[in-house]
């Protein structure tokens, strides 16, 4: 009962730091840090940078996280890649899905499209793959390697930002691109036939046995859900950076000429 209580202050406090208290301090910093740059935004634009700044905040702390977890606790998860467990489990889960619960009242926020959808999606499965880790205690190994997905956000943030301040055509910009490309393919196109391997491997074990259906079922479910998305982006952002490395290749040619 007290883990019960515990999960849910966790979880109470942390979405109160995601949707409140991070994005004021984050917006003090930027007044006070980037004045000029910040107050030639958006309204919207303000809101947004607030928003990708507790992205970051976030996704470096996952990945801090599961690379420790995967690090000290890599004896254990070997010969029990469902069941192993640690005390930093559930606080870790708390934490995220605090996160991802404040992330997707930010998205269901003004006019709805596509790319909207496609993200309340992937939210939704992230927030039900958190919750069985939650409730049943299992996917220590399988939760760790969904985090190490979130390599990736920060430069897809920092490349954001770099396209607001107007400093798309700088050298940096092209740098940034690069290094989220490889970051992406990283943390979620590598990572993604281990995490199937895994379960293909083990499928025999005890371990595996002992997992009821309809934690498999949904977890296993929101995992290929959300695995399906991350090859959709993938081929998109292929398609935005060939798009980008061409048009910068005219200008340069046009310069030469």
């Amino acid at each position: 009962m007290l883990s019960i209580y515990a999960n849910v202050a966790t979880v109470s406090l942390f979405f109160a730091w995601f949707q409140f208290i991070g994005k004021s301090l984050s917006i003090r910093l930027c007044k006070k840090y980037i004045p000029s740059h910040y107050e030639r935004l958006s309204d919207e634009d303000k809101k947004r940078l607030a928003s990708r700044m507790m992205s970051s905040l976030n996704s470096t702390f996952v990945v801090v996280n599961v690379s420790a977890i995967l690090v000290l606790n890599w004896q254990r998860i070997r010969s029990d890649p469902y069941w192993a467990d640690t005390f930093v489990r559930e606080p870790y889960c708390c934490i995220n899905l605090a996160y991802f619960l404040s992330d997707m009242i930010n998205d269901l926020r003004g006019k709805r499209n596509f790319s909207k959808i496609i993200f309340l999606i992937h939210h939704s499965m992230v927030l039900s793959a958190i919750s069985i880790v939650i409730y049943y205690r299992v996917f220590l190994f399988h939760i760790c390697m969904r985090g190490l997905n979130e390599l990736s956000t920060p430069v897809l943030n920092l490349r954001w930002v770099l396209k607001k301040f107007g400093m798309k055509n700088e050298r940096i910009y092209a740098m940034t691109e690069i290094a989220f490309v490889v970051t992406y393919f990283s943390g979620r196109i590598v990572t993604m036939p281990v995490f199937y391997y895994t379960i293909l491997i083990t499928k025999d074990t005890e371990g595996y046995k002992r997992l009821n259906t309809l934690c498999k079922v949904i977890f296993f479910g929101s995992a290929v859900v959300i695995d399906t998305l991350i090859i959709y982006w993938f081929l998109l952002i292929c398609k935005i950076v060939f798009n980008n490395v061409k048009e910068r290749t005219q200008q340069i040619k046009g310069k030469e000429e």
